[in-house]
């Protein structure tokens, strides 16, 4: 773990600073071309270093370096900066003391570099779209939520699809249960029905696993064989394809441009998290960026965390969650209103 960084001013006084000065930059640090969402700059120790979630990556990007001309958290002046990494792209990536790893691809991936085996001290946070699993909680991982996001089902618009324009829950399990294998069968054109699922490690699989068991009785679904894993987010799998189906963030469908559609019928809510090591909670760098009045849950941040198509969740002092540390499932979905 890294030792306590020292904040030059508040916590108000860097949500205070954002627009004051501007931070210089260098080269990502990356042995691949730099991807889209990560760092502008080479981090140094003294940052806060995060990797994880595809969910999220834009969100912290924008949060980080600032977007449409909303300044970020890393043009005030802190003393640190935000670093976060893309989870998709491949490739490796190098922190400031010379640990190289694979980049971590989605929530599970990232917060599993946060204790065990797979630990890496230089990594700070982990982006996610879950809440934390019982091994996350047994070793200590504390989650602080700042935005809400909800998940549908995410069909073609590029070629019209064969799908209904609703799914029922209950559609959705016999869909990926393989209860039933044609759009004709729910009521859509005939075609063989193509169902898409997130990656292993992906915060947005689990989630919507848990969806799939929550619609079942209470009883986990076993995937059928004709379930694909794709990388979560990504449109091209289902765009071009009139029997493809997938779930995908309602937020992250903003930025897919009108490729894809998403269908009535199905919908859950669920906050996003920034996850750090429960010794490190109460450092004043984890506090001043993602605590109850630190830069993600400021006025400041709000366009930011807007811009990338979600929603930021109310501050505790208005009867929210944000910033709120918490080992389970966040429930109050409250948003802030600037």
């Amino acid at each position: 773990m890294k030792a306590s960084k020292t904040l030059s001013g508040s916590v108000l006084g860097v949500v205070a600073a954002v627009a004051a000065s501007t931070l210089a930059l260098g080269v990502p640090s990356a042995s691949a071309a730099q991807e889209a969402y990560d760092p502008t700059f080479t981090p140094v120790a003294a940052d806060l270093i995060g990797v994880g979630s595809d969910t999220t990556e834009i969100s912290m990007h924008y949060v980080a370096e600032g977007f449409d001309g909303f300044p970020g958290f890393n043009d005030g002046d802190a003393g640190f900066r935000i670093a976060s990494f893309q989870a998709g792209g491949g490739g490796q990536l190098t922190f400031p003391q010379g640990t190289t790893i694979d980049r971590p691809n989605g929530s599970g991936a990232g917060k599993s570099r946060l204790y065990g085996d797979n630990n890496v001290a230089e990594i700070d946070f982990a982006r996610s779209s879950s809440a934390l699993n019982t091994n996350e909680v047994n070793a200590g991982l504390q989650a602080f939520p700042f935005a809400v996001d909800g998940l549908k089902l995410a069909v073609s618009n590029a070629v019209p699809t064969n799908a209904p324009a609703t799914i029922s829950a209950a559609d959705m399990v016999k869909i990926y249960d393989g209860t039933v294998t044609d759009w004709s069968e729910l009521g859509g054109k005939p075609g063989v029905i193509k169902p898409l699922i997130p990656q292993a490690g992906s915060g947005t699989r689990s989630f919507f696993v848990a969806q799939l068991k929550t619609a079942n009785n209470g009883v986990d679904v076993a995937l059928a064989g004709s379930v694909t894993e794709v990388q979560e987010h990504d449109p091209a799998p289902v765009q071009g394809d009139a029997n493809a189906v997938a779930p995908f963030s309602t937020g992250r469908a903003k930025s897919a441009g009108s490729a894809i559609a998403l269908t009535g019928g199905f919908e859950a809510n669920r906050a996003l998290y920034n996850v750090v090591r429960g010794a490190d909670l109460s450092r004043a760098d984890i506090q001043a960026v993602f605590g109850p009045t630190g830069f993600l849950c400021s006025d400041a941040a709000a366009p930011l965390i807007e811009g990338s198509g979600f929603l930021q969740l109310a501050r505790e002092a208005n009867g929210g969650a944000c910033g709120v540390a918490t080992q389970a499932a966040t429930s109050n979905f409250k948003t802030n209103e600037v």
